[in-house]
Order: structure tokens, then C-alpha cells, then sequence
């Protein structure tokens, strides 16, 4: 990248290895080249990141709204209504997604009784293959259909499964984790109430 800063291979560089970056560090490299501040797609990168540091863990949750075949499903018609909240951000095409799922019905078996509440909400997906997986992998949970990129641009998510965990106020207590990860989170979260 710094061989080849003032050419446009530098300028193609930046613009892949930005999205890896945390948004301090994409900060930090702009201001280091600010040529590349008014790119558009150096922008975009940076407005995920800063909706991502915006609903980190600590942080509270965002709303959003999906209307789909007739009805209006808002995210805080589930989450911080006293309960602990998995929300699972998904597609049907998406193999770690329904990988993960697997490891969300086994959370559902041992905490749905306890007090955890999940939701499921499709993301990138055709409603009729989301309606298909949930009957296909038998997901006994609500969902949020046809949600499109509303959430995704809300919560800076650049990849799914792309899975939440809401305490009973709402705030964000686990981000972006999957298999052990996330359910060490589950448990913690679980058995501290």
C-alpha cells in the first residue's frame, strides 16, 4: 500500500484493505492520506463501521421497521421487554447461517423455558426461500421477514449469521459471535440473572 499510495493501485488497495479495518484505524489512515477521504466507497465503508461502534456490545439497541404481506414488525416489538434476546441475522442461502442455527436450537432447548427469547430476522433473502428454511430446518422461533438491508445498514453488518444478544433493558451484552463463543455469552448472561 505504501509503495504505491499516489497510484490507483494504491487507491485499490486502500479501498480492500479499509473494510477489514476497525473505524480508529480507517481514521487514523485517512488522516494519514486524505486523498482518499471523498471517495464514495471509502465513505460507505466508514458510515458501516461507525453503525457498527454504534451498536457494539454496551450499547443500546437501534430500532427498525419491516412491512411485509400486510404486517409492520418493529425490532423493539421483541427486545428490551424484560427478557434476555437472541437476534439472529440471516439468510436462507446462507450455509453458515444454517450451520449456526443448529447451535441456536440447542440455546433454544435449554433456555426458551428459562426466560431467553430469540428472533430471527431474514436479511438478503427472497421471503418465499426464508418461509422455506424456517419450515426446512424447523425453526420454532419468530421471524421477521424480508427485512432487506434495513437492519443490516442500521447495525453496520457486513456478514451473516450476524447474531445478537439483547439483555432485558435492550442493550447489547454479546456481538458477532458463533459456536462456543456464543454460547459461553448465553450461559454467562443465563446464569448471572
Amino acid at each position: 500500500l505504501d509503495d504505491n499510495i499516489e497510484n490507483p493501485i494504491g487507491f485499490m488497495l486502500f479501498t480492500q484493505k479499509c473494510a477489514e479495518w476497525d473505524l480508529q484505524t480507517l481514521n487514523d489512515m485517512l488522516q494519514k492520506h486524505p486523498q482518499f477521504a471523498s471517495s464514495e466507497r471509502i465513505n460507505k465503508v466508514k458510515t458501516i463501521l461507525i453503525n457498527k461502534e454504534q451498536t457494539s456490545e454496551g450499547k443500546k439497541f437501534k430500532d427498525f421497521e419491516v412491512s411485509f404481506d400486510g404486517k409492520t414488525s418493529r425490532l423493539s416489538d421483541y427486545v428490551g421487554k424484560g427478557k434476555y434476546t437472541i437476534v439472529d441475522f440471516w439468510a436462507s442461502w446462507c450455509g453458515p447461517c444454517i450451520r449456526q442455527a443448529k447451535v441456536l436450537k440447542e440455546l433454544y432447548a435449554k433456555y426458551a423455558d428459562k426466560g431467553l427469547d430469540f428472533l430471527g430476522v431474514a436479511v438478503w433473502d427472497e421471503p418465499q426461500n426464508t418461509i422455506k428454511a424456517i419450515k426446512d430446518h424447523d425453526l420454532p422461533w419468530p421471524q421477521i421477514l424480508n427485512a432487506k438491508t434495513i437492519p443490516t445498514d442500521i447495525y453496520g453488518i457486513q456478514g451473516i449469521p450476524c447474531i445478537i444478544l439483547f439483555d432485558p433493558e435492550g442493550n447489547i451484552v454479546s456481538r458477532d459471535k458463533q459456536n462456543e463463543d456464543l454460547i459461553n455469552d448465553v450461559n454467562k448472561a443465563m446464569e448471572g440473572k
